[in-house]
């Protein structure tokens, strides 16, 4: 029995271990991901399956929904999760593979450091919530957990463009992981073909993503004329007021999304000054929400719960200090280790700086990369 324990790899128990958890904490309150409950009704009843920023979600969720409801006997809205759950479990256990095969780190460190991700408020919440983010985040974090590997193969670079395919259709915006695996093709040029594989690469990803877009565009969602395509193609890109400007305040709305993926924050709705100053920032949403949270927590521990973070937050800097100092070094011995997490830092947060800033859900992956450097 031992022996045969022994045998399953650390990663499967990191699965279940956090698949047990998020299990125990799913939610029946949706007011806080606004699109829950239009997501849970349009996939309970099959409707509008095919949305073009996240093609793919609907109809999977679909599927294994009306697989999974004959066999557990909950709320049709705890299947969902669940699935939600499959998925960001299985990000983290990706994540633990970067800590234990990329990074060398120790099994306890690595599971620690897996945990610390977990428990950032973006995951845990997306992952006992319903939202379309956790399959593309579980494929981004397999790219990089490609992307940052040294002895890198043709079969790599095929895997690679499998996973960078399935998270583009899982969402759209991951188009933007491009420039991270064209670096590692070129990275790897000397263990591969490069302007083959470069090629390869850019005639299948057309092929697969294109090709399932057409398809399930033009002809299994009827939008078949030219202007009807391109609208569904575009959907919210279209629409000027999820764009804002290069300015103060939009930096501002950029640190609320990143701090709200590490930090719930709900405590700052008791703070006098702070809440007011978020609802001066964000006249545009309801924070309601947020606020009767809260209502019952004193005024002194929500004041312990602000110095607390503040006090994170400076641990945060120090180590991120400590990374710069070093930054020669580790761009000389661990360079495959830094540069493709820190692309995606950069051209993620450089993207969704102007994409709708303040939603959290965008800084998920930043939040899982940050803390695994």
């Amino acid at each position: 029995m031992k022996s045969w324990l022994s045998r399953i790899p650390e990663q499967v128990y990191v699965f279940f271990i956090f698949f047990l958890f998020f299990a125990l904490n799913l939610t029946s309150n949706f007011s806080g991901p606004h699109d829950s409950m239009g997501y849970l009704n349009d996939i309970e009843k099959a409707r509008d399956l095919f949305p073009a920023h996240h093609l793919l979600y609907h109809y999977t969720s679909f599927q294994l929904f009306h697989l999974l409801r004959h066999v557990l006997p909950v709320q049709p809205y705890y299947i969902l999760e669940i699935i939600d759950s499959f998925w960001g479990c299985l990000g983290l256990a990706t994540v633990f593979l970067i800590f234990r095969r990329r990074m060398g780190m120790t099994r306890v460190e690595s599971f620690t450091g897996t945990a610390v991700v977990a428990f950032s408020f973006g995951m845990w919440f997306y992952c006992s919530n319903i939202e379309v983010y956790m399959p593309p985040l579980f494929f981004l974090l397999c790219g990089l957990y490609l992307c940052c590997k040294d002895q890198f193969g043709i079969r790599d670079a095929v895997m690679l463009t499998l996973v960078h395919c399935l998270a583009v259709l899982y969402h759209q915006s991951n188009v933007l992981f491009t420039p991270i695996v064209l670096w590692k093709f070129w990275d790897a040029r000397k263990k591969i073909p490069f302007l083959r594989t470069i090629v390869a690469y850019g005639i299948s990803s057309f092929i697969l993503v294109a090709g399932i877009y057409f398809l399930i565009g033009w002809y299994g969602d009827a939008h078949n004329s030219p202007k009807e395509f391109y609208t569904w193609l575009r959907g919210y890109t279209l629409e000027p007021d999820y764009w804002f400007p290069l300015n103060f305040k939009t930096l501002l709305k950029a640190l609320v999304g990143w701090g709200h993926a590490f930090f719930g924050g709900h405590f700052i709705f008791r703070v006098g000054f702070l809440q007011n100053f978020m609802t001066r920032l964000f006249y545009y949403h309801s924070l309601d929400d947020e606020a009767y949270l809260v209502r019952n927590l004193s005024y002194t521990w929500s004041l312990i719960l602000v110095a607390l973070t503040l006090l994170v937050c400076l641990i945060m800097l120090a180590l991120l200090v400590r990374v710069i100092r070093h930054g020669r070094w580790l761009l000389r011995e661990r360079h495959r280790m830094l540069i493709p997490p820190l692309m995606f830092l950069i051209i993620y947060s450089c993207f969704f700086f102007f994409w709708m800033p303040e939603n959290l859900e965008f800084w998920i992956p930043q939040a899982g990369v940050w803390w695994s450097k």
